[in-house]
């Protein structure tokens, strides 16, 4: 893992963005393509979509001052080449990554793990189904 200072140049939905990314010494590498590591928002082609992407550039507005932090949860892309990594509003600030899941905007996601609504999961305002076991872990 490595944490990294980054401007955002583009938000494309509620789970991936490009970056221009401070990799010090007066280096940047831009553009970077990162997925938000651990969710899963749904496609923009839906009401949900279009309200999770609302929501990630509403936040940023707020939070980001400008500049982000970043975490790289590995320091190589993905099968569809973006980068996997945590996003905060500044180093050990709040994650957005997090934010998404408790605001209903995404759900948490794992490599090779798909989850399906069943009974007790509940419905946000956004439309998304979030898993009871989550809700009673994490408020």
């Amino acid at each position: 893992m490595y944490e990294y200072t980054a401007a955002v140049r583009k938000v494309h939905d509620g789970d991936t963005m490009t970056l221009d990314v401070d990799l010090g010494l007066e280096t940047h590498r831009t553009p970077v393509i990162i997925r938000l590591n651990g969710i899963n928002a749904p496609e923009l082609s839906t009401t949900a979509g279009k309200a999770s992407l609302a929501f990630v550039n509403d936040w940023l507005s707020t939070n980001a001052h400008g500049s982000l932090s970043i975490v790289t949860a590995k320091d190589k892309h993905e099968k569809y080449g973006r980068y996997l990594a945590g996003v905060y509003n500044f180093p050990g600030g709040i994650c957005l990554n997090n934010v998404l899941v408790e605001q209903g905007f995404a759900v948490p996601y794992m490599v090779g793990v798909f989850w399906r609504p069943k009974d007790g999961d509940q419905v946000r305002p956004t439309g998304l189904h979030i898993p009871a076991e989550y809700i009673d872990g994490h408020g």
